[in-house]
């Protein structure tokens, strides 16, 4: 007789094994080939890459994210709250909805032996032993074996499949290349999410008008403290903004993609994601700026009030807003596939109007190709509005 307790709204791959009396809620994931053992516990938002074994009595909590073939051993406890309590000060009950999460992650092969407490806002690395009834408190380098109470490194990992399967050249004939294959060797290839590796493949030379748009908006926000970018996607452009900004929020309407995105992040507690609809409601926090790319052409004509007051009204005073979207001049060459999605086109005047309802301030670059310039608007295929002065 089972007596797990699975939400309908988990994410559960193919061949997932979740044994007696586990209690998997919310919108939580589960990727395929994982076990999960008996009286196991997932919060909606944990993420939990594919082939990973999490053992008997394990706490999952909300934020925390297992990569792929990770170990998770009995009775392990994560968290997720830096400063737990039950009520405020008034006697207000504290409540999921008024705390703020703080991620953690474990890397690809990572195993945590059983007992153990792993601290919030920590990364575990890529092939790295934590050992059993350690308490983990801060980041534990890839390869390392760490235990104790704080846990110390104590020794190096000696399994050797938890590194990457590529042979290591010898004699290198420029030896300063040399520390570029050290780091792929440690860390392994970077990851491109769904959307990316379709443009890859297809029209690769897309991709580089994408990263451009993000380099301009990268370039304006030079140190910004906290900036949200609306419509993340599979945050392809995301590493570019976080070369100038301190701390990078993506949102997109897209769970899955959100999920995929957790996952993969390897910037640590400097980048979030959340699954928000933005006609529908803001983000938690405020923020220095905004920057949303190929997202306003999407949202229907009787939405877009909505989506941009959703936008400014989580903007402190002095915010930046960021929005690129292809001319409405540019249709014409559009595959038919974006032709289907662009509902909402603009031109240089009408994106203006539209800013200018929550902003007092607004300045629209053309864009064709990778180069930003101000020539004549109708030939532009792409615009770049930025917005200041929130109203």
């Amino acid at each position: 007789m089972k007596l797990s307790v699975i939400s309908s709204a988990a994410q559960i791959g193919q061949d997932v094994r979740i044994h007696d009396f586990a209690n998997i809620y919310g919108a939580c994931a589960i990727g395929s080939g994982s076990v999960i053992g008996a009286f196991v516990e997932i919060q909606p938002g944990a993420v939990i890459g594919k082939g990973v074994k999490v053992s008997s009595h394990t706490f999952i909590c909300d934020g925390v994210t297992i990569d792929d073939e990770a170990f998770i051993g009995h009775g392990v406890m994560f968290t997720n709250d830096k400063s737990p309590r039950s009520v405020f000060d008034d006697g207000t009950p504290v409540t999921a909805a008024t705390t703020k999460v703080v991620p953690t992650r474990v890397c690809r092969r990572a195993a945590i032996g059983s007992g153990s407490t792993i601290l919030c806002g920590i990364t575990i690395g890529v092939g790295a032993l934590v050992g059993a009834g350690s308490v983990v408190t801060k980041d534990v380098p890839p390869h390392a074996v760490v235990a104790g109470n704080p846990a110390r490194v104590v020794n190096t990992s000696s399994f050797p499949e938890t590194r990457s399967t590529m042979s290591m050249p010898e004699g290198l004939q420029q030896p300063h290349n040399q520390i570029l294959f050290d780091e792929y060797n440690e860390y392994g290839p970077v990851q491109l999410g769904p959307y990316s590796s379709y443009t890859w493949r297809h029209d690769p030379r897309h991709l580089l008008f994408t990263l451009a748009r993000y380099k301009f908006g990268a370039k304006l926000l030079q140190g910004c403290e906290s900036v949200l970018e609306i419509g993340c996607g599979d945050a392809v452009g995301s590493p570019i903004l976080l070369q100038t900004v301190k701390r990078l929020h993506g949102v997109d309407l897209e769970p899955a993609i959100i999920a995929d995105d957790i996952r993969r992040n390897e910037y640590g507690d400097r980048l979030s994601f959340e699954a928000v609809d933005l006609t529908k409601a803001s983000p938690a926090g405020m923020y220095d700026a905004a920057v949303s790319m190929d997202v306003i052409e999407h949202i229907p004509a009787q939405e877009e009030d909505a989506f941009l007051h959703n936008i400014a009204s989580c903007l402190n005073p002095h915010a930046i807003c960021i929005i690129g979207t292809p001319n409405v001049t540019s249709q014409q060459y559009a595959s038919e596939n974006s032709r289907a999605g662009h509902i909402n086109l603009k031109d240089h005047d009408s994106l203006s109007a539209s800013l200018h309802k929550y902003f007092h301030n607004i300045f629209v670059f053309s864009m064709n190709d990778e180069v930003v310039h101000t020539g004549y608007k109708p030939m532009a295929h792409y615009l770049m509005a930025v917005a200041t002065g929130k109203k």
